[in-house]
């Protein structure tokens, strides 16, 4: 199965461009696995680079050393335990969407509010979570650690510093008040037509799925749809930064 991709990230009205991506392909077997990661800092760029540095290469380090001891979930969930371990001191972090696409098999992971979603036949479904106090599951487990929590944020208990998202790398101060790094995981069997979306909230807070899914289904090539997308980000009036891979699935 081939995969064809597109990257679009802007800086948006922002002075410093926090968020980050990589992509990376390897042969294997007769064909290539692929690994995306999209990363949204805050508080810096420094741990968003991090992560988007050397995920992948920590992944596949924990995947091969342990193939057929170890799922693919426990080898991101490794992953993302050990990373967040080497930026434990840094006091920013980010949001991170990260996917491994082997065969006909997508597996994801997800921290905070960056998001993957699925296109096919006209209809589109989340794989990912949103880990922020909407979350009434988020909500309980950090209300239960004493941290302050007012409208949309977790506030430290000094309250000079609020954090949105609940699931992070990085986020020292953060630590003993319930945010954690441990990611969603699953895997979703792919299809030659599927569109595969990962994105920052810079894409998803400012352009519904619903309408993203109408420029799935209308425009004529992947370049179009990312192009399109950009565009649409850019005349919402973005308060963000905003970045996004548009993978699709070809026979």
């Amino acid at each position: 199965m081939h995969i064809e991709f597109q990257v679009v990230s802007e800086i948006g009205p922002r002075e410093e461009m926090e968020d980050c991506c990589s992509v990376v392909t390897c042969p294997e077997g007769m064909g290539i696995e692929y690994f995306f990661v999209v990363c949204d800092g805050h508080g810096g760029s420094h741990v968003a680079n991090v992560v988007a540095n050397q995920l992948s290469s920590l992944f596949r380090a924990i995947l091969g050393e342990s193939r057929g001891n170890r799922s693919v979930g426990s080898a991101f969930r490794k992953a993302f335990e050990i990373i967040n371990e080497r930026v434990s001191l840094r006091e920013d972090g980010t949001c991170v969407v990260s996917a491994f696409i082997s065969g006909d098999r997508l597996h994801f992971a997800n921290v905070g509010d960056c998001e993957l979603v699925i296109f096919r036949k006209r209809r589109f479904f989340t794989h990912s979570c949103i880990h922020r106090l909407e979350n009434p599951r988020e909500k309980r487990r950090v209300k239960k650690l004493g941290g302050k929590i007012d409208s949309r944020y977790l506030w430290l208990p000094e309250g000079d510093f609020g954090l949105e998202p609940l699931r992070t790398i990085g986020d020292r101060r953060f630590k003993p008040y319930g945010v954690i790094a441990r990611p969603k995981c699953g895997s979703v069997l792919l299809k030659p037509g599927t569109v595969v979306i990962l994105g920052t909230d810079g894409l998803f807070d400012c352009v519904t799925k619903k309408h993203i899914n109408h420029f799935v289904n209308s425009v004529s090539s992947l370049g179009n749809l990312s192009e399109s997308l950009r565009s649409l980000v850019l005349a919402s009036h973005p308060k963000d930064n905003f970045t996004f891979v548009v993978c699709e699935v070809k026979s």
